[in-house]
Order: C-alpha cells, then sequence, then structure tokens
C-alpha cells in the first residue's frame, strides 16, 4: 500500500512543496516521516502537511509501533525456545541490544502518534466562522472581566460569561436589537 503525503515544506533549489510516499518500507519511510514529525518548530502549531497527510503519518506509525512490537515478541519466542546453555554473552548482549533498540522505537512511534492527534484534535476544533469567532472572543474578554471581580477558575469564569453573552443575546433578539 502506497501512501503519499503532501507537504508545506520546499526544497532550497525548488518552489514546489515536497511530497513523500511512504509504502511500509522500513528505513526510507522512517527517514520522511521524521521530516513531517521533526517539521513542527518552536512557533508552528502544525505539522507541514494537510489533516489527510496526518492520518497517512498516523497509520504509518501505528504500522511502525506494530512492527517493533512483533519483533519482540518473536525474540522472546526464540528466547524461550533457545537452549541457554548455548548462549554466549555476546548473543545475550546482541539480543540485549537488539530488544532495546525496539522497544525505543515503538516507544518514540507511540510518542509521535500522541503529537499527530493533539494536531488532528486541533485542526478539527478550529473556528472558521468570524461571527463564531467574535463571541469566543467576547465570552473571553467577559471571562476575564468576571475573573477580576471574583475568585473563581477560568473555567467557571467562562461558563458564567457565556450564560450571560446567551442571556444578553435572547434579550436582544426579543426585542428586535439583533
Amino acid at each position: 500500500m502506497k501512501n503519499t503525503i503532501n507537504t508545506t515544506l520546499t526544497r532550497q533549489d525548488a518552489e514546489a512543496p515536497i511530497a513523500l510516499e511512504l509504502n511500509h518500507r522500513a528505513f526510507s519511510d522512517v527517514f520522511g516521516l521524521g521530516l513531517i514529525l521533526r517539521s513542527k518548530g518552536q512557533r508552528e502549531t502544525q505539522f507541514a502537511t494537510d489533516a489527510n497527510g496526518l492520518q497517512h503519518c498516523k497509520q504509518q506509525l501505528e504500522y511502525v509501533q506494530n512492527q517493533c512490537l512483533w519483533g519482540l515478541q518473536g525474540i522472546g519466542g526464540l528466547m524461550v525456545a533457545a537452549n541457554p546453555s548455548e548462549l554466549c554473552k555476546d548473543d545475550l548482549v546482541s539480543v540485549g541490544a537488539l530488544i532495546q533498540n525496539l522497544a525505543q522505537l515503538a516507544e518514540e512511534a507511540i510518542g509521535h502518534m500522541e503529537n499527530v492527534n493533539s494536531d488532528l484534535v486541533d485542526r478539527a476544533n478550529q473556528i472558521d466562522d468570524p461571527k463564531q469567532a467574535a463571541y469566543h472572543a467576547d465570552v473571553h474578554r467577559e471571562a476575564g472581566e468576571i475573573r477580576r471581580t471574583r475568585s473563581m477558575s477560568y473555567a467557571d469564569a467562562v461558563a458564567m460569561a457565556a450564560g450571560r453573552l446567551s442571556a444578553r443575546l435572547a434579550d436582544a433578539a426579543a426585542t428586535g436589537e439583533a
């Protein structure tokens, strides 16, 4: 299965954005994923791809995680079947290093999946409607005023502000001012 991920990343010598093709190869696909997963800078809030690209990244990370876990399971099965008296110290050190590397790769994939999921949730919760954005700004300002006069959490102040603004909007609609 081949996935193409369009990015906003560009080369220095070209203006066209880079498109990555992932199809469950080992090193090159993990390297390609790394370009996207490291594209989130200190000021940027999103990865350098769209929501579809993030879904492909998430699927690829799940694939990497599963391959690592299956590899660990296979190593465990071999160790159970092996005759310990026939293994030397170097054999055990090699198996230990392999287990450690697979576990670290799986752990890293899980961490990246959490970041990708956060980005997907943030994108889904963006406000595109200017009227809705203005309402949210009014709620935020009202909550700030409430917190200056009362000792309460921001969440409680937002709930109170939303209630007040809803009542004002309902009154304005009833009197025909809205």
